[in-house]
């Protein structure tokens, strides 16, 4: 590791978990169903966030919470990270959001930062995953065309993701990212990775 890269990490650190306090709204605690207390831990909040969309999807998949639950839960997860989808809320309570200020708008190292934890590639495979469980083939709806793919499910989370990440001037993960971000999680069989692989547009 050079004395760049060591430097670095230790300024993020500093920004983003102990060393500097940051006030928070109770919005912003409350906004992963967890309290986080005033500080932006970024590899705590990381963790936190994989974890809670690993366990969502094996309770939905052993029947203890429905999809409509699940795609409920991993959209305000989507929102804490990115920016609320409540105009009543404000948008500098979210995780990137906080980051990127702590970071002094830097959006070159908040995407430096976001690379090394891939980031980006989690929050959009938690898109995919609530994706594939609203996907109903052959779906009929009276108020408009229903969805011939997954991808096409969910457009208002995916607007949301694409929003937080222009305003950031951060770059759409690669299709590579997010399928890393996929095997991480275990809990997909070879072959439905490939079909949620096949889902990646965007």
């Amino acid at each position: 590791m050079t004395d760049e890269t060591w430097r670095k990490r230790l300024k993020l650190r500093l920004s983003c978990s102990g060393g500097v306090t940051i006030s928070r709204p109770k919005t912003f605690k409350t906004r992963w169903g967890l309290s986080f207390g005033d500080r932006l831990a970024s590899p705590a909040s990381f963790d936190i966030l994989t974890a809670l969309i690993r366990l969502l999807y094996v309770y939905y998949a052993v029947k203890v919470v429905n999809k409509h639950n699940l795609i409920s839960r991993l959209g305000r997860y989507g929102e804490g990270a990115t920016g609320a989808n409540d105009s009543s809320t404000d948008e500098s309570d979210a995780y990137l959001r906080g980051v990127d200020e702590n970071l002094g708008g830097d959006s070159a190292y908040l995407q430096e930062v976001c690379d090394e934890l891939n980031f980006l590639g989690h929050l959009r495979a938690a898109l995919v995953i609530a994706q594939k469980v609203r996907f109903v083939p052959d779906e009929q709806m009276s108020w408009r065309m229903p969805p011939k793919r997954a991808y096409e499910c969910l457009p208002h989370i995916d607007e949301m993701i694409r929003k937080a990440f222009n305003d950031l001037g951060l770059r759409e993960p690669s299709k590579a990212e997010v399928k890393k971000a996929l095997d991480e999680y275990q809990m997909f069989t070879p072959a439905e990775l490939v079909q949620l692989e096949n889902d990646l547009v965007w």
